[in-house]
């Protein structure tokens, strides 16, 4: 039901289906909060609200009832608040996009980066981007080991990168450009990644450490 110029709420009706398996309203104009029962939805699979005028922020618990979720795309919206405390229970979580570059309705977005927690051991691809972000980059996002894609680029991130990052073997991209991320890097960074194809670090405050021979 996507680009059909939606303008009215989610009705009842789609969240009494219970064996739901992909929900996607991308590209209407939807205007309200997401509603807490489409997350009571537990065979859902797929989540795709992206590209509407959704606001408010997102339940707490909006994870304790989807353990099949596998993607949930909620960006170009203007959500506010924090990442849910229970985003680690869905556990078969592959995709995860909350932002989208030059977003520029999102500019005073602040997500609580470090409430994130929790294991999302099946994430391939974490997109959130361009969301002004700010502080440490969270361990917990890094315990998938079939993580492909990071884009965390354009935020307010600080400090250093943590080196389990490039322990990640199904990594092929990662990209942390525009950031105010810290500290030295070692130039055999990439020898774990035998997938790679990209990484982007431009617009930091980092420094590469070459081994001595």
């Amino acid at each position: 039901m996507k680009n059909n110029n939606f303008t009215d709420t989610i009705h009842q009706t789609l969240v009494n289906m219970s064996n739901l398996e992909t929900l996607n309203l991308e590209f209407n104009q939807l205007p309200v909060q997401v509603p807490s029962s489409i997350f009571n939805i537990s065979s859902l699979k797929a989540i795709d609200l992206s590209s509407n005028s959704l606001s408010g922020s997102l339940s707490d618990d909006m994870c304790q009832h989807l353990p099949k979720l596998e993607g949930l795309h909620l960006s170009v919206n203007e959500l506010s608040g924090n990442i849910p405390l229970s985003i680690g229970k869905c556990n078969n979580l592959q995709i995860l996009s909350l932002g989208i570059r030059n977003l520029t309705r999102l500019r005073h977005l602040y997500v609580g980066f470090n409430n994130l927690e929790g294991e999302c051991n099946k994430l391939q691809v974490l997109n959130l981007a361009t969301t002004q972000f700010s502080g440490l980059i969270p361990k917990s996002i890094f315990n998938s080991t079939i993580l492909e894609e990071i884009y965390l680029f354009d935020n307010n991130l600080e400090g250093q990168i943590s080196s389990s990052i490039f322990n990640i073997s199904s990594l092929k991209t990662i990209n942390l450009s525009c950031n105010s991320l810290s500290g030295s890097l070692l130039n055999d960074m990439c020898q774990h990644l035998p997938k790679f194809e990209g990484l982007y670090l431009d617009t930091n405050e980092l420094s590469v450490t070459f081994h001595q021979v």
